[in-house]
């Protein structure tokens, strides 16, 4: 390794040999500037170009090379090394197994591809392994569906979503799968302790589209699915590898987890379905609890100002008169038995649907998913329609009975949102 002065920061040369992988860490203040000169490398499955710089936020990544090359990087943090303990020839006998399973898919009639669920404790590389996987069956002219049930940290866009979308291009090495176009149902929340029926319910219509999706696009069913999953508890797990007909669990690295699934599925008479321990990179660094914040407000700020020091875009602030929005929240106060009038039945508050006043203390600074429905649509209709985008609620005047709203869009229809806990306040 060789340094040398490049502007304001060192710039320095690094040289991996065959099975070697560049491991740094960089922020939205500070990214590391990655520069293929010679070689072939990858960033997550993703190859890079020669002489194109990439401009790296993210808090951990990874250059791994299978046939050596030369990297300049510069800024960053000044941590950056080169480790040959990596389990990427674990990662590849994976993509060939599953790539085995698609091929087979194409040749039978109406077959299908592997449809893999990837689970793991938090921090331990989940939507890492997805991306790759992902972005080796794009490479093999694939499309296979990529699922996102983590609501804290979504792949694709915002949080308190679930998400799903064909897999047409490799990801960007700098921003990911954003530039994918999803179908997304909302949840409300960051967690899945909070309304663990309405987070199954989404699983069941995210699984619903997928499936028609399938009918009609025999590439994407023998490409499969691969889904990312959230720090949740085991039953969560294997209802979402029911809900979407997985033959193939991925557990990394936790023989606990390993053995809690099998015997869960074997329960759910789900014998069938591969339960595969994976070896954990050794470069994974758990975020701290202050990080996941940090990452949380990031992606919802990229959403709405882009990605990069410039951020280019530009939310405008628009002035709606109350009467054409419509906000909800999905889940009710439970009311205890003894306190309703005899006879009476009690509903299911964790699915009821709560039109919110628009005064009400909960709407200020926060997020709103956008839903594809009209004002006069059924509650279930509401509950039932996929995310268009996502807006801020910054304040209601009652004196203008008018609320002030930042979108990304300023001719994006509004009719009926509904509510998130995320709050967001705008710090550029």
């Amino acid at each position: 390794m060789t340094s040398m002065k490049g502007g304001s920061s060192d710039v320095e040369v690094k040289e991996l040999k065959i099975g070697e992988e560049l491991r740094c860490e960089g922020s939205e203040e500070s990214p590391v500037i990655i520069e293929l000169k010679k070689g072939e490398a990858e960033c997550f499955g993703t190859e890079l170009a020669i002489g194109r710089k990439y401009a790296m936020t993210q808090p951990s990544m990874a250059i791994y090379t299978w046939h050596g090359c030369t990297l300049e990087i510069c800024g960053g943090k000044s941590n950056a090394y080169v480790s040959s303990e990596t389990n990427m020839k674990t990662v590849m006998n994976l993509h060939a197994a599953l790539e085995n399973l698609r091929q087979i898919a194409k040749k039978e009639e109406n077959g299908n591809g592997p449809r893999v669920l990837i689970a793991g404790m938090a921090g331990s590389g989940r939507s890492t392994l997805c991306h790759i996987l992902a972005n080796y069956s794009v490479r093999m002219y694939d499309t296979p569906i990529l699922v996102d049930l983590d609501t804290h940290n979504n792949t694709f866009h915002m949080p308190g979503c679930v998400a799903a979308a064909p897999i047409l291009r490799s990801a960007d090495p700098v921003v990911g799968f954003t530039h994918e176009y999803p179908i997304m149902y909302h949840y409300g929340h960051t967690s899945t302790k909070k309304n663990e029926k309405r987070y199954e319910q989404c699983m069941e219509l995210l699984a619903t589209s997928i499936e028609e999706k399938f009918k009609i696009d025999a590439t994407a069913r023998c490409s499969g699915i691969i889904i990312n999953t959230p720090t949740c508890s085991v039953d969560t797990l294997i209802k979402a590898a029911t809900i979407f007909n997985c033959d193939t669990v991925l557990v990394i690295d936790t023989e606990k987890l390993l053995n809690e699934l099998s015997n869960g599925l074997k329960k759910m008479d789900k014998s069938d379905v591969k339960v595969i321990l994976v070896q954990k990179s050794s470069g994974v660094v758990p975020p701290d609890e202050e990080q996941r914040k940090s990452l949380l407000a990031q992606n919802i700020k990229h959403y709405f100002y882009g990605f990069g020091k410039e951020m280019k875009l530009n939310p405008h602030s628009i002035t709606l008169k109350a009467s054409r929005l419509t906000v909800y929240k999905i889940g009710g106060r439970e009311i205890p038995l003894d306190c309703l009038p005899i006879g009476a039945k009690q509903i299911d508050f964790a699915l009821q649907l709560v039109q919110m006043d628009p005064s009400s203390p909960e709407l200020p600074h926060k997020v709103l998913s956008v839903v594809d429905c009209a004002q006069d649509a059924t509650h279930e209709e509401v509950k039932n329609a996929c995310v268009r985008g996502f807006i801020v609620l910054e304040e209601y005047d009652s004196a203008r009975v008018c609320f002030r709203i930042s979108s990304p869009d300023s001719s994006f229809p509004f009719s009926v949102a509904l509510l998130q806990d995320t709050p967001f306040i705008e710090v550029v």
